[in-house]
């Protein structure tokens, strides 16, 4: 059940008791008298005692909150993880508390952005392994704060073959595979070289290996023909920085990637797209000392806040 369903359900409930009590005692005769005060101040207390209960219990216990990227191999989605997870901790809002948990992703995010900084991209994510990126996050403000435990799965780009039938890599029922349908949001990503270089072949390929993992992805989790895919899907479009503006970016993908967000746009329930750039403008292809990152931390924000599964 949606957490926020259920926090009303309990409000909804303490305030029908209360109704219930209070009109009982005016109608009853027996109660009509001195006592109906302190009967009604009664059940106000214990009412407020239940909720307040209710709302310590839920907020000891956060909601686990599994998101899963997708995307081809060098999409950077590994530098994508780690600066994400580095400027979630500094953002900026009364509303938004985010920490990198355990020391195993303290330290992975840690190694990759020192690479970074010293003008080296990281080394490639080998196929036989996946890390995942943990974190606690706390998103909204008194009663109706929402704590969270995140995790993302990192995974070799080369395994979006697993979604392909004809490939040697596909098993259906892989680990990688099983992550991916057990995700609260996908994040499939794009990779912004591709679609800068405007090689056809390179971007046909790339939309048919995305459309291809979507499409198995809908035949698994639908009961039939025509139902929303109701998992919210954010489409990444990184290394935005290459493109002279966002607004010309995200014409490009339009264009060269329409099939797939034709199809996307349609069977999503909730769906978005956001352009990103994660080390910001690099020098001779490597990053900067310096690096600048843009628009990380909107695709998690949104799809934390898309969270229909508990």
């Amino acid at each position: 059940m949606n957490r926020r369903i259920l926090e009303f359900a309990v409000m909804l409930i303490a305030v029908l008791v209360s109704v219930i009590t209070l009109i009982y005692s005016m109608e009853s005769s027996v109660l009509n008298s001195k006592y109906t005060s302190i009967i009604i101040s009664g059940v106000s207390v214990v009412m407020g005692v239940y909720v307040s209960f209710i709302f310590k219990f839920l907020n000891r216990n956060p909601t686990p909150f599994r998101a899963f990227l997708i995307g081809q191999p060098r999409a950077g989605k590994t530098v994508y993880l780690s600066v994400l997870f580095d400027e979630l901790q500094t953002y900026f809002s009364k509303k938004v508390d985010f920490q990198p948990s355990g020391s195993e992703t303290v330290e992975k995010v840690n190694s990759n952005l020192t690479y970074l900084r010293k003008g080296l991209w990281l080394p490639r994510t080998e196929v036989n392994t996946a890390f995942y990126f943990r974190a606690r996050a706390s998103i909204g403000g008194g009663f109706l704060k929402q704590h969270y435990t995140v995790e993302v799965g990192d995974y070799a780009g080369e395994h979006i073959d697993e979604f392909n039938s004809s490939s040697e890599m596909w098993l259906h029922k892989t680990d990688y595979f099983k992550y991916a349908l057990s995700s609260d949001a996908l994040m499939f990503c794009i990779d912004g070289e591709v679609l800068y270089s405007n090689d056809i072949e390179k971007i046909e390929e790339s939309q048919s290996m995305l459309i291809g993992a979507y499409q198995m992805l809908l035949t698994e989790t639908q009961n039939k023909a025509g139902e929303g895919f109701s998992t919210p899907v954010a489409l990444l479009l990184l290394k935005s920085d290459l493109f002279a503006s966002d607004k010309k970016a995200i014409a490009s993908l339009n264009e060269k990637y329409d099939r797939l967000l034709n199809l996307m746009q349609k069977k999503s329930k909730y769906f978005e797209i956001f352009s990103v750039s994660s080390v910001g403008i690099t020098n001779n292809g490597m990053p900067s000392a310096e690096i600048k990152p843009t628009n990380v931390c909107s695709p998690m924000l949104w799809l934390l806040s898309k969270n229909k599964r508990y």
